[in-house]
């Protein structure tokens, strides 16, 4: 999806945009968590943790099944140069060395349906609902950086530990040691976007009138 592409923090090179991208991403279902939780909030924070990790660990088997692919497995992307570096690749090259420049996200769904389901209000209809949103997110910010730093660090002694024999005046990078984790939370208060068919949008100047006309039948609500 468009929404997802756009990376900017780099680990590995160039702060840009141009030339790289999302690898792979997963959504958390916040709803479901509260829904899970039965209305008690100090239940719904006992489920974040273990969601990021099993998120964090899918993600890295994503990771390592693209890793082990080639340029010839992606003529566009890599057979054209469109990503980073990947000029310098041949046909039957690994193309590790070029997806560490890209990313993994572990985004989050339902906010707001998570908000009515554990207090009864969402973030726009009173303060108390508004700081506890934020709370959630703050938590899976801080604990999914913590989890990435953690498992990253397991997943590159793994490849030591496969191949550390082999590497004897070799200079590669180990199947992701690299991967920088990023966090798309919506809800800023900086700009007002709105999502349509999964694309964020500022404005409304280049919708259709069909996603106009969506757009005029939503709820909407103030904020406090």
């Amino acid at each position: 999806m468009g929404c997802r592409t756009m990376v900017m923090g780099n680990v590995c090179g160039p702060e840009i945009a141009p030339g790289r991208g999302n690898l792979s991403f997963t959504s958390i279902n916040l709803p479901r968590l509260a829904l899970e939780s039965d209305h008690d909030t100090q239940v719904f924070f006992t489920y974040p943790h273990d969601i990021l990790l099993k998120v964090m660990k899918q993600l890295l088997q994503r990771y390592s099944v693209q890793a082990g692919r080639t340029v010839r497995n992606f003529p566009f992307l890599m057979g054209e140069g469109v990503w980073l570096d990947s000029e310098k690749l041949n046909q039957d090259d690994s193309v590790v060395e070029v997806l560490r420049h890209g990313t993994l996200s572990i985004g989050f769904i339902g906010l707001a349906e998570a908000l009515k389901s554990l207090i009864g209000q969402h973030h726009g209809e009173s303060i108390e609902a508004q700081a506890l949103g934020l709370k959630i997110i703050q938590y899976i910010h801080v604990t999914g950086g913590q989890i990435t730093e953690k498992e990253l660090l397991a997943y590159q002694q793994r490849g030591l530990e496969k191949y550390g024999d082999k590497l004897d005046g070799i200079d590669v990078k180990l199947d992701g040691d690299e991967v920088e984790l990023t966090y798309y939370l919506t809800g800023e208060p900086f700009e007002r976007v709105r999502r349509i068919t999964g694309y964020l949008v500022g404005t409304l100047d280049h919708w259709n009138n069909a996603k106009q006309a969506e757009e005029r039948d939503r709820v909407k609500h103030d904020v406090p």
